[in-house]
Parts: structure tokens; sequence; C-alpha cells
């Protein structure tokens, strides 16, 4: 619950859901800017289009941009989070997550850092979580996976938090890249979970996912979106497939045990260079 106290009224927002618990009752003697808030607060159930109109509001009051502040960064979550609920329908039950990095990194940014889907074994009580878990706690999400969860290794043994493989090699990419990861929106291409990739359908619900990726690039509008993998059923592949206009061939760097691959994708009317490389669990 995130709690934040104004002037003379206390605002308690709890998952997109406004409650407005006034301190005193008389308004005597209270500034105008106190005023301006009592009457936002009481039109705070209306918002997105009381966003717009407090934003028009020709005070310069710390107080009035801090409450527009607040609940426009609400209400952005909040609609995110129903279009996803909307467009996954029933999907929303399966175990699963949406999205790695803190929800203000739904806004603009320059990569979109992009997996296949999220591992885990059945058994694991970290791994039950589901999709609407993840969905309905995403508003008040700081924390960053790749540095704040505990995943276990091949062997099952739960590691401290950021110490799994995964998490430190992607952590060294992005430093030896000079990005800064925390701030980087992150998700999978494939929201449901499994212990291997092989346990998704992979053109089924990667299509399933595709309409909420959709949603995160017109939100984040990144010049790069970063890949895991890029073989016959990956990531990038399915990038490549999904892009709006032809594209030339895809540019490819050859290693011995690997390669990393690039190309130029047009999704909506934004043009992103899509690169593709090893997925970190294996090389």
């Amino acid at each position: 619950m995130e709690l934040t106290q104004v002037a003379d009224v206390t605002i308690v927002a709890r998952s997109g859901q406004w409650k407005e618990t006034p301190m005193r009752t008389s308004t005597s003697g209270v500034t105008e800017s106190q005023r301006i808030l009592l009457f936002w607060i009481g039109q705070a159930r209306m918002w997105p289009s009381s966003v717009v109109r407090l934003r028009q509001h020709k005070s310069d009051c710390a107080e009035v941009k801090c409450l527009a502040r607040v609940i426009a960064e609400v209400s952005l979550f909040s609609d995110f989070v129903q279009q996803a609920e909307v467009i996954l329908g029933e999907r929303t039950s399966e175990r699963g997550k949406v999205l790695y990095s803190p929800a203000r990194t739904l806004s603009r940014g320059e990569i979109y850092l992009l997996g296949f889907n999220p591992g885990g074994r059945d058994d694991y009580p970290e791994s039950r979580g589901r999709i609407c878990d993840s969905l309905w706690s995403l508003p008040k999400k700081t924390t960053n996976d790749y540095f704040d969860e505990e995943w276990r290794n091949s062997r099952g043994k739960l590691m401290p938090r950021g110490r799994h493989r995964l998490q430190f090699r992607i952590r060294y990419l992005f430093a030896c890249l000079r990005l800064r990861l925390y701030e980087t929106c992150a998700s999978n291409l494939i929201f449901m979970r499994s212990s291997q990739a092989k346990g998704v359908f992979y053109w089924r619900d990667a299509c399933a996912c595709w309409p909420v990726h959709r949603i995160i690039l017109e939100r984040v509008t990144p010049r790069v979106i970063l890949a895991f993998g890029n073989g016959r059923q990956s990531t990038f592949s399915y990038l490549r497939v999904m892009s709006e206009r032809s594209i030339a061939a895809a540019d490819c760097l050859r290693f011995p045990r690997y390669s990393v691959g690039s190309f130029q994708g047009w999704y909506g009317a934004r043009s992103i260079k899509v690169v593709g490389f090893p997925h970190p669990s294996r090389f």
C-alpha cells in the first residue's frame, strides 16, 4: 500500500483504486492550493481524464504538482494492467510473470531487454506465482529481478540475490555496453513459465503475449531490442517474423560456438534495431 500525505488530506492508493480520507471536516483557513487539492482528490475516481485537467492547471504549487504526478503514475500502471488482463484473458491464471524491471521502466527508454520465457520448476515455491499476481503487484514494483531476486541453479540450489549465472552475465553484458540495466525495461517474449524452453508452445504462446509487447513498445519507444537467443525458435526469430515491413537479410557475426544477429524491424510506425545474442544461460 502506498500512502501519500498532502496538505490536509491523506490519499491511500491500493491496486489503482483511490480512497480519500479528510483529516478534518472544515476547510476554513486553508490555502487556495489546499482547496485545489481537495477538489481534485474528490475527482480522483474520474482519472485519467482528471489527470489531464489537473496538469493543465496554471498553479505553480508544489503540492498540486506532486498530486498530479502521483495520480498520473498510478493511472499509467493501472491502465497497462487492465489492458494486459483483457488481452491475456484466462491465461493470466497460468504460472508466469510479465515484467522483470521496476514499473517505472514502462516509460520512454533506449533499450527493451527481451528474454524467451520465465524458468523454474512447478515444485519450487518461488515459481508458483501466476501472471495475474505479477500484474496486480506491478504498480508497486520497484525491484529488478536481475539484481534483487533469488534464483535456483541447475542443481536446484537457491542462489543469493543476483548471484545466479544468468543474472550475473546479463549484468556483465550491460556493464560492458555501459548501459543501466536496473532502469531498462525487461520482460520475456512468452510470459508463461516452464522449466525448459520446450515446455511452452512457441508460436501459440508468443502470439498470445505479443499484443502486450506492442503496448510496451508504444510506451518505451526503444531504439534497440536486445533479445536472448537467435535460433530457429527464439525471441529474435519471432521479432523478425512480426516486423510489419519487409526487411533486408539479417546481419550475422559468426563465432565457432555461437553467433550474433541483427536486423532493422518495423513495429507500428517505428523502426527498431533488433539484436539477437546467445542465451546467457548457455554461453
